[in-house]
């Protein structure tokens, strides 16, 4: 059901006053002007109206007095992560982040080729034509999703096919970060990728693209974001670990299975069950196991 949590102050301001020649060079003058707004007036004014609801001054930030480099700094309060899509670093990089609440993180891919149709010639359908260019908004995006596409896959055949891959890269990319960050409850109790839904048609990080059609990672996300969840991620040592995820109450009478099987032909390599009582509110590791079993 919809709700109020808290209330937030803003989105990245205290990381902006670092970011433009305006702010650096008159540092005392926007701090002061941050701190009568963000403390002076919003602060005051939601103690005063909603005391009953926790003031979050910005996003991210360590909570309310300290406001820590929460874009690298995972120790307390909300974080926003961004060294995969920014950075262009292999989506292991997510295990070395054990965030308290990611609040921002995501990555890019194109829309579908029905929408692309729909603004584009044909004579455009590349992703480097001119047109297609102008559809994306970061001076990198389409590198980076290029790369990031060769990096986990082989380089797709024709347009199309391009557009289709960059989505399953992004709901790659998303799912490693959500269902691993999950298996670390009660440390991380929360995520929010950025962004949901686009105003224009462009490539983005949104999961809705523009006119309300389901991008693939929307049906990622209905699967890593149930309710109970099995994921599986290396430990860094060697080891697969395999673990499951409640975030309702106990579920008694719970089969869990763990199967491997080769690629090639199917064939089942390896089986295991579990019976057992699913634990309510609970990240429960099944087993862990060395890479080379």
């Amino acid at each position: 059901h919809a709700c109020i949590a808290l209330w937030c102050g803003d989105n990245e301001v205290i990381g902006a006053l670092n970011w433009f020649p305006e702010s650096r060079q008159n540092r005392d003058r926007y701090l002061v002007n941050y701190d009568r707004l963000n403390h002076g007036v919003l602060a005051a004014t939601i103690a005063e109206c909603d005391p009953t609801r926790v003031f979050w001054p910005s996003s991210p930030c360590a909570g309310p007095g300290d406001f820590a480099d929460n874009w690298h700094k995972d120790g307390s309060g909300d974080m926003h992560f961004w060294e995969v899509w920014h950075g262009n670093k292999s989506f292991d990089l997510y295990y070395a982040i054990k965030p308290r609440f990611c609040s921002e993180f995501g990555f890019q891919s194109f829309p579908s080729a029905d929408l692309v149709r729909r603004y584009i010639p044909e004579s455009d359908w590349n992703v480097t034509a001119p047109a297609m260019e102008h559809h994306q908004r970061h001076p990198s995006g389409n590198r980076i999703i290029y790369e990031t596409m060769a990096r986990y896959f082989r380089v797709p055949n024709g347009w199309e096919n391009t557009l289709w891959l960059s989505q399953v890269t992004q709901g790659l990319a998303i799912r490693t970060g959500v269902e691993y960050w999950r298996t670390l409850r009660p440390r991380c109790m929360g995520t929010l990728y950025w962004q949901l839904n686009d105003n224009w048609p462009v490539a983005s990080w949104s999961s809705v693209e523009y006119g309300g059609k389901w991008k693939l990672l929307h049906y990622f996300a209905a699967r890593f974001y149930a309710p109970q969840l099995i994921t599986a991620h290396p430990d860094g040592k060697g080891n697969w670990e395999f673990w499951v995820v409640n975030d309702g109450d106990a579920v008694p009478g719970v089969r869990a299975s763990l199967e491997l099987r080769r690629v090639d032909t199917g064939e089942v390599v390896m089986e295991r069950h579990w019976d057992m009582e699913l634990p309510g509110e609970k990240a429960h590791m099944l087993t862990r196991m060395a890479q080379t079993e």
